[in-house]
C-alpha cells in the first residue's frame, strides 16, 4: 500500500462506485470527537456483519467522506490474506490503501505514526449477523488492545448501525438466536448444532467463515458509522495479563457507553449489545 501514489489512493477511494455503495446504503460518518492527525490510532469497527459494508465504505475508504470529517488522517484498511490471492481484486485493494491483516503489518503500521482499520470480531463475529441483533465476538479478543498497549496508540470505537439488517441470515448459534422459541429450539437444535459446527470447522480451515444467507440481494437499510472518543491506555505492558484484562474491560465499557449513547437515534433501540 505504501507503494502507492497519495493522489491514485485518494481518487480509488472516492470512485464513483463507492459511492454509489454509499448512497445506496444511506450511509452516514458521525463525529463525536476531534483526532489529532498528528497521533496514530486504530480503528475498531463493530459488528463485522456479513461483509463490513460500512468499515469498508464508510472508513477505508471516502465513500462518506471521512478524510473532509477526519482530515490528516493517514489510514490503511485491513483484511484477510485470502483476499490478496485474488487476482485483480488484490490490486484494487492496494490501490485503496488495504494491506494484510497481520500483527507484524499493523504494529509496523501504527509505530510508524499511521492508523489502522480493524475488524476486531473477525470471521466468527460474521456467524452471529442477523437483523435485531448487536452480538459481538470480543470477550476474548484482546489482541487488538495488546497492539494498542504495545504501540501507544489509541482505540477509536466505531459502531455501524444498521450493519446486521443488511443481510438476513440463518442463525445457527441457538445462544445468540432471539428469533426463535423454546419448541423450536427443541427440534431444530441437533441440526442447528450440526451446522454451526460445520461453519466454525471451515472458518478454521479457510480463515473466513460462510454465514448462511437468506437474502443475496443487500437489503437497502440505512448504515449509521458513529466514530467514538479514543481511548488510550495508561497501563502499557502487554506481558501483565491483569494489565491487558483491565484495558480489555476499559474498552468494552468506553463501547457499551457509545453503543447507548447513540442506539435510539440510529434505529437500534431496544436492541442489546452482547459480548
Amino acid at each position: 500500500a505504501s507503494s502507492i501514489p497519495k493522489k491514485w489512493k485518494k481518487f480509488m477511494r472516492s470512485e464513483f462506485t463507492i459511492r454509489w455503495t454509499a448512497q445506496y446504503f444511506r450511509m452516514r460518518l458521525i463525529k463525536t470527537a476531534e483526532l489529532d492527525p498528528s497521533q496514530s490510532y486504530l480503528f475498531a469497527y463493530h459488528p463485522h456483519g456479513v461483509i463490513s459494508m460500512g468499515y469498508a465504505t464508510g472508513l477505508c475508504t471516502n465513500g462518506c467522506c471521512f478524510e473532509d470529517v477526519f482530515p490528516g488522517i493517514d489510514r490503511s484498511g485491513t483484511t484477510l490474506k485470502a483476499t490478496f490471492m485474488v487476482p485483480f481484486y488484490r490490486e484494487w485493494l492496494q490501490m485503496i490503501g488495504f494491506i494484510v491483516a497481520s500483527k507484524r503489518n499493523i504494529v509496523a503500521r501504527l509505530k510508524s505514526g499511521k492508523s489502522i482499520m480493524l475488524v476486531p470480531g473477525g470471521a466468527s463475529e460474521a456467524l452471529h449477523a442477523h437483523p435485531e441483533c448487536f452480538d459481538l465476538y470480543l470477550s476474548n479478543r484482546k489482541g487488538f488492545v495488546k497492539v494498542a498497549m504495545e504501540t501507544g496508540c489509541s482505540i477509536v470505537p466505531c459502531l455501524g448501525f444498521g450493519e446486521n439488517q443488511i443481510f438476513n441470515t440463518a442463525m445457527m448459534a441457538q445462544s445468540k438466536d432471539p428469533l426463535n422459541s423454546e419448541s423450536a429450539h427443541s427440534v431444530v437444535d441437533p441440526l442447528r448444532k450440526s451446522i454451526h459446527a460445520a461453519q466454525k470447522n471451515l472458518q478454521k480451515k479457510m480463515t473466513f467463515s460462510l454465514p448462511i444467507l437468506t437474502n443475496f440481494i443487500p437489503r437497502r437499510h440505512g448504515v449509521t458509522i458513529v466514530v467514538g472518543k479514543p481511548i488510550r491506555f495508561e497501563e502499557t505492558n502487554v506481558s501483565d495479563r491483569a494489565a491487558v484484562d483491565k484495558n480489555h474491560k476499559l474498552y468494552l465499557e468506553g463501547l457499551r457507553k457509545l453503543y447507548d449513547e447513540h442506539k435510539g437515534a440510529y434505529g437500534e433501540k431496544g436492541v442489546e449489545l452482547r459480548v
